[in-house]
């Protein structure tokens, strides 16, 4: 049974490129006071992400930049929450090749709290005392 954590996954810079991961923990460390010349504690915020596979480029051309599909690699890493651009959704998805195959993966949802009743035009649909027709402003 796959688990959906939508807020624990994320789009963030690494290594000079944007990837996906899912969160498993924020720490808060402790620097050494004594190096340099700080003379009081300073405190780095890291992450550690459970990386998702880079998407296929080939897929992702053929499908428009709409869809991207990727899995959950076997791939641990740090890096500072600063680096962290966004919280996505990654929805289960089971992908069919071709050749029949069916892959376990994930599709990138880059909005997940994104009200969708609020990208269409907006209506008045109060009247005035005094106008009496049914037009919708």
């Amino acid at each position: 049974c796959t688990q959906i954590h939508i807020s624990r996954n994320v789009k963030f810079m690494y290594a000079g490129q944007e990837r996906l991961g899912e969160v498993q923990y924020f720490v808060r460390l402790t620097m050494d006071a004594t190096a340099g010349d700080a003379e009081e504690a300073q405190f780095e915020d890291i992450a550690i992400i459970h990386l998702y596979t880079i998407p296929d480029k080939s897929l992702v051309q053929d499908l428009s930049h709409m869809f991207m599909v990727s899995k959950l690699s076997d791939r641990f890493i740090v890096t500072y929450v600063k680096s962290i651009k966004s919280i996505v959704g990654m929805i289960p998805y089971h992908l069919r090749h071709p050749s029949g195959i069916i892959d376990d993966c994930f599709f990138l949802m880059e909005k997940p709290g994104l009200d969708i009743s609020q990208l269409g035009e907006s209506y008045n649909v109060y009247q005035e005392e005094d106008d009496q027709s049914a037009d919708i402003e």
